[in-house]
């Protein structure tokens, strides 16, 4: 038995939230782009294709998790924080 997970980041509207709230908090991170479904497919079917891939998760949010941001970006009302990458 192999367990694997695929965790991305933002990828759809979710509840109350607004399509312009997406658009922002979509590219909240420091590649400034979105995950979109066709990659999360993608890194199914790597996972699927490696077959000594185990207890492992891909993590798909385009370095999301490198800014240590306060809270998850869907809550953050579109705000656009400074990345690590935009400061240097």
């Amino acid at each position: 038995m192999r367990v694997a997970a695929i965790a991305p980041s933002v990828t759809l509207v979710s509840g109350p939230q607004s399509r312009e709230n997406f658009a922002a908090v979509h590219a909240m991170n420091p590649l400034h782009r979105g995950v979109e479904v066709a990659e999360i497919v993608t890194a199914l079917r790597f996972i699927l294709a490696t077959p000594t891939y185990n207890a492992q998760a891909l993590v798909l949010d385009g370095g999301q998790r490198l800014l240590g941001l306060p809270r998850d970006v869907q809550h953050m009302g579109g705000d656009t924080p400074p990345t690590k990458l935009d400061s240097e």
